[in-house]
């Protein structure tokens, strides 16, 4: 269980419950949906337009509520939980299971004047209690943690507004999205003495967490970079250390969401377009354990290295998970759940293509599209295609969100960190990009190059790529960049790692005053030497003490806790490559890589 403490307590009374409610939920009968289908399901019924697209956070729209089936069959009997807190007027979302199956967490919004707030349901005793509440700020996304409390996702930003206040911004300054039209929605950590912590730092949303058997919180990171954007899935401790990738930075797909770990060890997620999908795509299973993309498998797993194999496998076939305009075949699912019963079946929201003509405003030609979709809750085989319906939605309304209520595998505890080392990152080399490839040859451009010697080739030194095995041909020429008989110190191409920080900016501020940009303003926080290796080692400022080897901005900032970002320049200061996502370092952290564009 999670020892959490509720502030305000309902006690739900349906005449229509008996006996054998209670033995379902919670021992006695069958744990499975095979067979007798005694195993219970619970599930959300939304305005079909309160789902939105990946880039944005939430959407409310009245009518929302929480229902709960005592088995997966069509035919059972369902009752609105959360009716009594809603009345019509409020919207819930995201539910998940405790993994001992006796409580529900979830997020509502009791009328439109009012916060998301992450809310409680105890399944045996049937009472409803609010776990999180504050005014100020929206909590969504709950899901409980195996060592006690809760991850979720939410705009209160509760580390950032602690550093904006230490760094002299005005009194509750949020960081927006990079179009500037949202608040944040980031990671936090609600602990089981109810403290919160903020964990994930970003310039996008980070939403969707599951808890994966190795302890790790995976989730859906929004990376809205530079000519980057895309939602990819992301791992941290609960503690908010070791933040890295998990898949999809370069795997075919806009964005993955919903992921979750199945009961083989994929993951399983959806695919869906960046806009305009109302959440409906395609579902894949992901074989991270011997993949770190598509078709780059990881490091214990190049010998097998094949540009044909992936490690990405579609459960649905024929469904446009790149274009919502375009219709889509077989239609679009969303909000996975693996079922958990050795079947490889999944408690999904389905469908069907729904095309309508569409008169082009200048052109009045007629193009058909994608209508908006109408969610079933359905049960899917993937193994034959078929599936079952579990809950028909009304007009408007979308089935969603369904979980099963059972018990689950406790994962892993992961201990926290101890915050009292120098927050440090270490880059083995920036030569070094692995298999992806992705830092060209060149450093500068013919137009950079230095007007005293216009024909001067500023390139990084290569040679032929001892390891057999692995898909590049060339690598860096280490050995030369050290000598410096070969390569002059003044030679080296990375003299200089320059770190920035992203700050926060007033709603629109940047676009009325430049336009539109592909990146946020940020603030130089300083540079640390590249040694002739590429080796980088810098220790980040945390707001007590300068650190010793990145020159400090004039006014001191705060890096620690913070989404920041790499670049490495030449001698002139010219950036030749940018880290194209934000990094973080929590407190005593020391974040390392191989080098730039590393997998994991």
């Amino acid at each position: 269980m999670t020892n959490i403490k509720p502030k305000r307590l309902y006690n739900l009374i349906f005449i229509a419950l008996t006996l054998s409610f209670l033995t379902a939920c919670g021992g006695g009968e069958s744990n499975s949906v095979t067979g007798d289908n005694q195993t219970g399901i619970i599930y959300v019924k939304r305005k079909i337009d309160a789902l939105g697209n990946p880039t944005e956070a939430v959407r409310f729209r009245p009518g929302g509520d929480l229902f709960f089936k005592r088995n997966s069959s069509a035919d059972a009997k369902e009752h609105n939980i959360t009716h009594i807190i809603t009345a019509g007027q409020g919207d819930v979302s995201d539910p998940e299971v405790s993994y001992d199956g006796k409580t529900v967490v979830f997020a509502a919004k009791l009328s439109a004047t009012e916060s998301w707030d992450i809310w409680q349901y105890d399944i045996q005793n049937q009472q409803l209690s609010v776990i999180i509440e504050d005014p100020e700020h929206d909590d969504i996304d709950p899901a409980y943690l195996p060592g006690g409390g809760i991850v979720f996702s939410s705009n209160r930003q509760q580390s950032g507004l602690d550093n904006g206040a230490a760094e002299g911004y005005p009194e509750n300054t949020k960081q927006l999205d990079v179009p500037q039209r949202e608040t944040l929605f980031n990671l936090h950590v609600y602990g089981p003495t109810g403290d919160i912590r903020q964990i994930s730092f970003n310039q996008g949303h980070d939403r969707n967490p599951s808890v994966h058997s190795s302890g790790k919180i995976i989730f859906s990171r929004w990376i809205n970079f530079g000519n980057r954007n895309q939602v990819s899935i992301y791992s941290v401790n609960p503690d908010g250390t070791d933040l890295n990738i998990f898949y999809g930075a370069h795997s075919p797909g806009q964005a993955f969401m919903q992921p979750r770990e199945a009961q083989n060890g994929m993951l399983i997620a959806s695919i869906v377009p960046l806009s305009g999908s109302y959440e409906g795509g395609a579902i894949v299973s992901i074989d991270t354990k011997n993949y770190d993309e598509a078709y780059v498998p990881n490091s214990a797993n190049h010998a097998s290295h094949n540009r044909q194999s992936s490690g990405q496998t579609l459960l649905t076939s024929n469904i446009n998970f790149t274009d919502p305009r375009s219709l889509s075949q077989n239609g679009r699912y969303t909000s996975p759940y693996p079922i958990g019963d050795g079947s490889g079946r999944i408690l999904t929201s389905y469908s069907v293509s729904r095309p309508v003509e569409q008169v082009d405003f200048y052109s009045n030609a007629i193009h058909t599209v994608e209508d908006r979709p109408f969610y079933n809750l359905v049960i899917l085989d993937p193994s034959s295609g078929q599936q079952e319906i579990l809950v028909r939605a009304k007009p408007g309304i979308a089935v969603v969100d369904g979980v099963v209520v059972q018990s689950r595998p406790l994962p892993r505890v992961i201990p926290e960190q101890s915050e009292n080392n120098p927050s440090r990152i270490f880059i083995r080399s920036v030569y070094d990009t692995d298999v992806l490839e992705r830092m060209g040859n060149a450093v500068t451009l013919t137009p950079e190059k230095p007007n005293s010697d216009p024909d001067k080739e500023e390139k990084i030194p290569t040679l032929a790529n001892p390891n057999p095995i692995e898909h590049r041909q060339q690598i860096a020429n280490i050995s030369a960049l050290k000598d410096p008989l070969i390569t002059a110190p003044d030679e080296r191409p990375a003299r200089f790692v320059r770190v920035t920080k992203a700050v926060p900016m007033a709603e629109h501020s940047v676009t009325n005053l430049v336009g539109h940009s592909q990146y946020k303003m940020q603030q130089i926080l300083g540079y640390s030497p590249v040694e002739p290796d590429g080796s980088v080692l810098l220790t980040l400022p945390d707001g007590t003490n300068n650190c010793n080897n990145l020159s400090s901005a004039p006014n001191k900032k705060i890096a620690v806790d913070s989404a920041i970002a790499l670049s490495v320049v030449d001698a002139q200061g010219r950036a030749f490559q940018n880290h194209s996502s934000w990094l973080q370092v929590r407190a005593g952290e020391t974040l390392s890589c191989n080098g730039c564009h590393s997998p994991r």
